[in-house]
């Protein structure tokens, strides 16, 4: 496998002299012994990196496993819209029902409000009808003048009567 990046060839990096990398720091002015321990330090990271490497065949497996295992990611995430598209629909749903309930509510309130203004209105007539009935009637007082004066016309009605009676039965003893 050779890629190519920044003009440095996968081979190339793999083949880093260490000695040569050694000389070259300790020009830089790095002491030998630091330069030394670095240049092993990056030949073992080369070959951890290169342990790391897949083949082609390798690198296809993988990425057929990965592409299957994206392909049921999607459908899974395509599961999750549906199920949050009808979450949503049921959702509306009941905003809607809420809505009905409220406007049918707001109406029975309206009926019991008209109902009781009717049974108000119903009482204050009966009030009305009590009190001309009340108003109709006597008090005790009166109602025992009024017996007497009616007692005492039956009185004088009845002497008239038995008077004329008597009148009566005295003629026609006579005759």
């Amino acid at each position: 496998m050779h890629t190519t990046t920044n003009n440095i060839t996968s081979s190339q990096v793999f083949s880093t002299d260490t000695l040569v990398f050694s000389k070259n720091m300790q020009k830089a002015g790095m002491s030998q012994k630091l330069s030394e321990q670095l240049a092993v330090n990056l030949k073992l990271m080369q070959f951890s990196f290169i342990e790391t490497l897949v083949t082609k065949d390798e690198f296809r497996i993988f990425k057929k496993e990965v592409s299957f295992e994206i392909k049921d990611l999607r459908e899974n995430v395509k599961g999750l819209q549906n199920d949050i598209k009808d979450l949503r629909n049921d959702m509306k749903d009941l905003r809607n029902d809420i809505k009905d309930l409220q406007s049918d509510m707001r109406d029975m309130q309206k009926d019991m409000h008209e109902f009781k203004n009717e049974i108000k209105q119903d009482m204050q007539e009966f009030k009305k009808e009590i009190r001309g009935e009340i108003e109709n009637l006597v008090s005790k007082k009166e109602f025992y003048s009024e017996m007497k004066n009616l007692s005492l016309n039956l009185t004088v009605k009845l002497g008239i009567i038995m008077g004329a009676g008597i009148t009566i039965i005295g003629i026609l003893t006579k005759i």
